[in-house]
């Protein structure tokens, strides 16, 4: 069942307004059916709980609220016990002399949302410098945290290519740390001004203690960067929402111009800023359009004004579809089995090349009914907008280079198979790397930080 467009819109309204200001325009799902439809669409987009704060405010019916309120009960629960665990990490890091950013939802989620709760959030996302990289690992393992890559040389290595390093957990998986030193790929070809970044950073307080985070200028700037073309949706912009209601007036227009075209980020910010004014009006985000919008090409202006011109369009386009390809790479490259690794590498290319027709509607901006002229164009084209998505966080040459790279790399596991059964070495597959890590392999399948 479809929603009626004022239901939706009243939904996207309690995810950016206070609950003052949505008193009195109140558009509730009546029915057993259309509330069911209400937290179905609330679920896919990963809003129900702070939907449940909000509406719990308005005094919504119990029918509607029970099964929100169940999910934000765990929700809380989740990400209580991951600062509970987390937390002392990130303290014991400040006492050895390592300086520690706080990156995103668990920055803003106390004074912007009210509530540690408002959304689930896979990990605590920190920004460290990288020449502090050793001495963090040092203390991940003081607190016997894992890591996807099974060797400290691994994760190094990482480094070279990457603005992040493989994500650490504890054995229970109820803490995970995404560790970064930038806010994007140096192969994306961004000039990002960290050490501004490190020059700017304001002090916080979170779940009692004291931390940093970016101001106001960068974190709103780093939330664009970091949108992903296919995973975004309401929750996603609803935080440069939040910053801008909360701290907007210390963001200059001009500075943010400024940065966007200084770090080669104007399409970034453009997007972001866009998908933002398409849902609720900004003096900031209309000055920052206004001069961008002189930046692009006319190509990139349509694609953007297609996907932002419907506000309903953001509760229906977010899919994680892309995950499934990024971690069946993950999973490629772990196993040491050259058999599986052939079934996982058809596995992708099947996600790749055979998408599905309602996730190639969501890829090509599609929500409402399709003709099936549009349904099959979407799916044609469905590959060629994964790969922008890939393009984008990758550069093109990497990304040339890491598709051509499977070959070799599954060629290359063939010829160290039978050499390790000649030596009489053990060939490591999935189950064996879980297994060194204290894990199962479902465990390891459903890591959403490898997400």
């Amino acid at each position: 069942m479809i929603l009626k467009n004022d239901i939706q819109r009243f939904m996207i309204d309690c995810y950016l307004l206070s609950a003052e200001q949505l008193k009195g325009k109140e558009k509730w799902p009546g029915g057993q059916e259309e509330i069911q439809a209400y937290v179905s669409l609330a679920a896919e987009n990963k809003i129900s709980a702070y939907l449940y704060l909000q509406l719990e405010k308005l005094k919504a019916d119990e029918n509607l609220l029970e099964p929100l309120r169940k999910t934000y009960e765990g929700i809380k629960e989740r990400n209580t016990r991951r600062l509970e665990k987390g937390l002392p990490v990130l303290s014991e890091m400040q006492r050895k002399g390592i300086e520690v950013i706080i990156l995103k939802g668990n920055a803003i989620a106390e004074e912007m949302y009210g509530d540690i709760g408002y959304k689930p959030m896979n990990d605590i996302d920190i920004l460290i410098k990288k020449n502090d990289l050793d001495r963090t690992l040092e203390v991940f393992h003081q607190f016997a945290l894992l890591s996807a890559a099974p060797l400290d040389d691994d994760v190094k290595k990482q480094s070279k290519m990457s603005h992040h390093a493989p994500p650490f957990f504890d054995k229970k998986m109820d803490v995970f740390f995404g560790t970064h030193w930038d806010i994007a790929a140096p192969t994306r070809g961004l000039k990002i001004p960290v050490a501004d970044f490190w020059k700017g950073k304001e002090a916080f307080t979170l779940n009692g203690q004291n931390f940093y985070r970016l101001c106001p200028l960068h974190f709103v700037f780093h939330l664009c960067v970091h949108l992903n073309a296919a995973k975004t949706g309401l929750r996603e912009v609803a935080d440069i929402v939040k910053v801008i209601q909360h701290r907007g007036d210390e963001i200059s227009s001009e500075k943010l111009i400024q940065l966007a075209r200084k770090a080669g980020a104007v399409e970034e910010v453009f997007e972001a800023f866009s998908l933002v004014q398409g849902l609720i009006r900004f003096k900031l985000v209309e000055d920052v359009l206004a001069e961008l919008k002189q930046d692009l090409s006319r190509s990139v202006l349509n694609r953007i004004e297609r996907r932002s011109a419907n506000p309903l369009k953001i509760l229906h386009l977010r899919t994680n579809y892309i995950s499934k390809i990024e971690k069946t790479f993950a999973f490629f490259m772990m196993s040491e089995d050259p058999v599986e690794k052939t079934f996982l590498l058809g596995k992708m290319w099947k996600y790749y090349l055979f998408v599905p027709v309602e996730t190639a509607l969501k890829l090509n901006y599609e929500f409402q009914e399709a003709t099936l002229l549009t349904k099959v164009k979407s799916v044609l084209i469905a590959p060629a907008k994964i790969s922008r998505v890939f393009i984008k966080d990758l550069g093109p040459f990497i990304f040339i280079f890491v598709t051509l790279r499977h070959q070799w790399v599954l060629a290359r596991s063939y010829v160290e198979f039978f050499k390790k059964k000649w030596q009489g070495k053990k060939v490591k597959r999935l189950k064996d790397f879980a297994a060194d890590l204290g894990l199962t392999i479902d465990e390891i399948k459903d890591l959403q930080a490898l997400d």
